[in-house]
């Protein structure tokens, strides 16, 4: 066996030993020591707090969720929540061993937002926490509240969304923060006399297989201004928009050609006739562009992947993979990131970068190299005193941090750096130190006069306990940079200038202590951090657009077709809009019928699109990766159309098709099978049947505290439900409550 494979068995058996690693002194020697010179030795934090920091990042992470305003028992959650953080709150006085306090967070929008302090296995364990616990999972399953930690919920509140916003979340998945912009719009939307539907949200990633995770979760929102997206966050491409509202019939003409030269093309035998029609295309293109103009987003949301040390109270596996050097490794990527971002951003708009990590290279670092990247008079940090004064505490950015020297091998596996004596007589060790292979006596003198350190850095795994002090320490020695001019020339392509701070006199103009720290000990919480920037009004925009690219041969998802552009063009053999879906569901002439899409044109499902979104899909659908989006409105079968569960909300308003529903006959439903027999309702309920028809129906069920929508199909004998099992359960379990 190797030395390398010596090393992970060892550290292997080491955790395996570990029974409850977070409450026996968890933690990675080597991240004690790299956030102690970063935090501590820089003075960003007193000795006292760093105590405080390392303790609380050893213990478990709290479970902390949010009740969601679209959820249709909001009120009924609430009232539950409010009663129960008295009752857990009263067990404190009388059980000084238990702590499971329940907080209410009086910051967030109207007080949803609550933190259990107790981690998953104990609200498992605990029968003090059964109701809690019930409770957690019958919301969960009516899409009523979102399990989030608490630091993350910032960042959505920092865009401040407005009526109308244009919002773009360039790394979405898993989908949590994107849930939180989805109710904000629809807030900022309801809030005044004039309601809008107005806006849209477009949530990327990078992964299709996430995406399709991430819309699974999306879509119980029932959003329909809303797409998902797989990109490369730093290669988002420009969408696609018309530029007037005089050129909408002009844009109709354009899209009908489109597609009745595809019909043409796919018909085509002969070779000159398909060079024509490349010649056609090419010249229409030209036509389009000169109609359409890019979209410039209101809101950019870059929450982007980073090396996560803020989240190793999660878990324990994360520390397994944790270096000092990911930090470097992370930094480009993060900048290309924000960069793009920036750049899809409108003038007067704002983007907010964040990371759950605590590493100034990832953080602060990116934003001064952002901000050094399109100048001061472009972007500038916005103060988040404005959003939050009085309310909670955080960190102020760093203005200066230190960059560690990572190990380095030649060509022949060799390390770069070899052992000098090091004649400093403030050295506490007064030891040998190392210095990179082959530096001049001039950079070695400039090193050290410029303050530069070597340290002891450990290579040791995990350690727990009072076993760190008897086990023996693998160490390495490492430089510690303050500065870029301390850096030899040789490292400058490894550790380029854009990881270190910027000079005292521009770091002031950047104002890096708008940035917002948060540490474990804040709010129980993770690691975290955010930066508000806002992009000059005055900003030109043309500079930064990026060309539209073709769609990826290997993107395999299926196209949104446009049913009335197919329709319209013939597409679809025998049928109008009116006979596939008007006319089954009765929706009225203020439903928008050019905004239904389907994902084939032999039509199975109907998806209805916000008029946002709509445009974008029309404009910018061809070369766009869209995995999935909107709604289903209704499903289509050799028989009927149908309401489906995901879209009720979306068509309640236009329907004439829905009745009000009473328990009992709600309750006849619930305790049957599939359908029931028409003579088993009440007579009241009976003749409205009657009145209203067979075919497809929405039952609503209103309380006081929350309101439940079914479909349903009304035959001549019988009625047949389309609930799924666990929504049944949650349904009976809500109206056994009124009993």
């Amino acid at each position: 066996m190797s030395l390398e494979e010596n090393k992970q068995q060892e550290t292997k058996s080491y955790i395996d030993s570990t029974l409850d690693p977070f409450n026996s002194g968890f933690l990675l020697p080597t991240f004690v020591e790299y956030y102690e010179e970063i935090f501590q030795r820089s003075n960003f934090l007193t000795k006292k707090q760093y105590d405080r920091f390392l303790e609380q990042i050893r213990l478990k992470l709290p479970i902390a969720f949010r009740v969601l305003e679209t959820s249709s028992s909001k009120s009924l959650a609430m009232e539950f929540l409010v009663d129960l953080k008295k009752e857990l709150n009263s067990m404190i006085d009388l059980d000084k061993e238990f702590t499971g306090e329940l907080t209410q967070f009086e910051w967030y929008p109207n007080k949803t937002a609550f933190q259990l302090n107790a981690y998953p296995q104990q609200l498992r364990k605990n029968k003090k926490y059964f109701a809690l616990r019930k409770f957690l999972r019958e919301e969960n399953e009516r899409a009523g509240l979102s399990r989030q930690e608490v630091v993350s919920m910032f960042p959505p509140l920092c865009l401040n969304l407005e009526k109308g916003d244009k919002i773009l979340d360039l790394c979405a998945a898993p989908g949590s923060k994107t849930i939180q912009l989805i109710e904000l719009l629809k807030q900022a939307n309801e809030k005044g006399n004039e309601k809008t539907d107005e806006g849209f949200v477009i949530a990327n990633d990078v992964s299709s297989k996430r995406c399709h995770t991430l819309f699974h979760r999306l879509k119980k929102v029932g959003e329909p201004n809303l797409i998902v997206t797989s990109y490369k966050a730093q290669l988002f491409p420009n969408l696609l928009v018309p530029l007037d509202e005089k050129l909408k019939k002009q844009y109709e003409e354009e899209i009908d050609k489109k597609f009745k030269k595809k019909i043409e093309k796919e018909n085509e035998e002969k070779k000159e006739k398909e060079k024509e029609k490349e010649n056609e295309n090419e010249n229409k293109n030209e036509n389009e562009k000169c109609l359409k103009k890019p979209v410039l987003f209101d809101k950019v949301l870059a929450d982007v992947p980073c090396t996560g040390d803020g989240t190793f109270r999660k878990t324990n596996k994360e520390w397994e993979n944790w270096s000092p050097k990911l930090g470097i490794q992370m930094h480009d990527v993060q900048f290309q990131i924000v960069k793009r971002g920036v750049e899809l951003l409108k003038p007067g708009g704002r983007l907010v970068y964040s990371t759950c990590s605590m590493n100034p290279l990832e953080n602060e670092a990116v934003v001064a190299r952002l901000l050094n990247y399109f100048g001061l008079d472009t972007i500038h940090l916005v103060d988040p005193k404005t959003l939050f004064e009085n309310k909670f505490e955080w960190k102020k950015g760093m203005k200066k941090w230190k960059v560690l020297s990572v190990s380095y091998k030649n060509k022949g596996g060799k390390s770069k750096q070899k052992t000098v004596d090091n004649d400093n007589e403030n050295d506490e060790n007064n030891s040998k130190t190392t210095r990179p292979k082959n530096l001049t006596k001039e950079e070695e003198e400039k090193f050290f006069a410029g303050g530069g350190r070597v340290v002891e850095l450990s290579k040791m795994s995990i350690l727990k306990g009072e076993e760190t002090k008897n086990r023996k320490r693998n160490t390495k020695k490492v430089i510690w940079f303050d500065s870029y001019d301390q850096v030899p020339e040789r490292l400058h392509e490894h550790l380029p200038e854009s990881l270190f701070p910027p000079s005292e006199e521009l770091g002031n103009q950047m104002e890096l202590d708008k940035c917002m720290r948060f540490l474990p000990y804040h709010f129980n919480s993770g690691g975290f951090f955010v930066a508000i920037l806002e992009k000059n009004v005055n900003h030109p925009t043309k500079k930064y657009q990026r060309k539209m690219y073709k769609k990826d041969q290997f993107f395999n998802e299926a196209p949104f077709y446009n049913i009335s552009q197919l329709i319209k063009n013939n597409e679809i053999e025998n049928t109008n809009l009116d006979d596939l879906l008007l006319k089954p569901l009765q929706l009225n002439e203020n439903f928008p019928k050019e905004s239904v899409y389907s994902r084939s044109k032999k039509i199975k499902n109907i998806l209805y699109l916000g008029k946002g979104i709509s445009q974008i899909m029309d404009y910018s659908g061809d070369y766009l990766h869209i995995v999935n989006g909107g709604v289903r409105i209704a499903a289509l079968d050799k028989f009927s159309t149908r309401f489906t569960k995901e879209g009720l909300k979306s068509v309640f308003p236009y329907t004439k098709r829905k009745l009000p529903i009473e328990k009992e006959d709600l309750k006849v439903i619930l305790t049957g099978g599939k359908s029931r027999e028409k003579h088993a309702f009440s007579e009241k309920l009976q003749k409205q049947l009657e009145k209203l028809g067979n075919g497809p129906i929405i039952f609503f069920y209103n309380n006081q505290n929350y309101s439940h929508l079914i479909s349903a199909m009304v035959g001549k004998n019988r009625i047949a439900h389309f609930i799924e099992k666990n929504d049944k359960m949650l349904i009976l379990s809500d109206i056994n409550k009124e009993d």
